[in-house]
């Protein structure tokens, strides 16, 4: 069994728990790969578009591990071991993981036409009409429950936007140019 040391960061609304899982990361090979955001909304957005956007609720706590990867992921507490049995914070494959799951889920959804930038646990829909966001939202909302996520309704915005912060960022459709 391998034993880690727990650490607990402080963020604006919460603590998160990181496990320092560097002697674990260095037997790792880590993937390379690239996250989509502002330029993909960039690409993406068009003139008169409404919008809506999803926050997951403890994303990475939704991915179970396998049973045989438990003992790199152990920590003592008050002499007690524990493991963590979903993706924790501090292993490095953790990013590539949780995103080429919500990956899966983006290419499902744009198969049927849906315009979708996902970071990580963060994701911003884009949709033609005041309707399409009524429509999109309800199956993107009922896909992701069948998955197992659970969705963060005090940062997520479910409802028709012309204007929505995603990343930090307030994003507005461009103007449709003059005739």
């Amino acid at each position: 069994m391998c034993v880690s040391p727990l650490n607990v960061v402080e963020q604006r609304d919460k603590c998160r728990l990181i496990l320092d899982l560097r002697k674990v990361n260095n037997c790792l090979d880590i993937p390379k790969f690239k996250y989509e955001g502002l330029n993909r909304v960039a690409e993406l957005i068009r003139p008169g578009d409404w919008m809506f956007s999803i926050d997951l609720k403890s994303g990475y706590h939704h991915v179970e591990i396998h049973p045989s990867c438990w003992k790199f992921l152990g920590f003592q507490f008050e002499g007690d071991y524990y493991s963590f049995i979903s993706l924790p914070f501090g292993l490095a494959t953790a990013p590539f993981v949780f995103t080429q799951l919500i990956k899966q889920l983006a290419k499902r959804w744009r198969a049927s036409g849906v315009r979708v930038v996902p970071y990580v646990d963060d994701l911003l829909f884009l949709c033609n009409s005041h309707s399409d966001v009524r429509s999109t939202c309800a199956a993107v909302v009922k896909d992701l429950k069948a998955a197992g996520f659970v969705i963060n309704g005090k940062k997520s915005h479910l409802h028709p936007s012309c204007q929505i912060a995603f990343l930090g960022l307030e994003m507005m459709p461009p103007k449709a140019p003059s005739p």
